[in-house]
């Protein structure tokens, strides 16, 4: 909280002292890029979960692509299925990706989510919302799923490959698997 009450006022407090020298070397704008980015750190980590998340960790696999090492549960002709991705992976800016990062650039993968998944999600949530969203998904957003997603299964196709400023881009959702690798072939064409 102080950090926010600091940034809110960094601009007003610093500007009148800042000589020119730094003003040339971007400062403001740096200060404002740390700023957005700790808020979103704080919004993300602090008030977020995702449908992904799981009380028992899945087996996962090591497999080498293209001299790289990787964590899956699987991989189909070199397309990562539910694959382990790095901390902080889908909330980094990508030009502040630290090294370690580098071998997802173009490296499809699909995630998976059933309608269990989403059950346990939102009967799981304790925020201010969370009775009020459990019962809309009871009552509504269930079917609705399921009627997307009639096997009780999605697949959505993601890479990192800078469409996205901070994450990786979602190439399509599909319902069964082998639509999902068609995407990736249909896109790596």
């Amino acid at each position: 909280m102080w950090f926010a009450q600091f940034a809110s006022h960094a601009q007003m407090v610093l500007l009148p002292v800042i000589n020119a020298d730094l003003a040339k070397l971007g400062f403001l704008n740096w200060l404002q890029r740390a700023v957005i980015r700790y808020l979103t750190w704080f919004e993300t980590e602090m008030t977020t979960t995702t449908p992904f998340d799981s009380n028992q960790p899945p087996e996962l696999t090591a497999f080498v692509i293209n001299g790289n090492t990787f964590h899956a549960e699987d991989c189909i002709d070199g397309v990562l299925i539910n694959p382990k991705l790095p901390d902080r992976f889908e909330v980094t800016p990508n030009e502040d990706r630290p090294v370690n990062q580098r071998k997802w650039w173009y490296q499809p993968f699909i995630c998976t989510n059933s309608v269990e998944q989403e059950d346990r999600w939102h009967s799981e949530r304790t925020d201010e919302y969370a009775a009020e969203r459990l019962a809309e998904w009871q009552e509504h957003g269930r079917a609705q799923w399921l009627e997307a997603w009639p096997s009780g299964k999605s697949y959505e196709v993601r890479c990192l490959d800078g469409g996205a400023w901070d994450r990786s881009t979602t190439w399509g959702m599909f319902g069964t698997l082998a639509e999902a690798l068609q995407c990736v072939t249909r896109r790596l064409k």
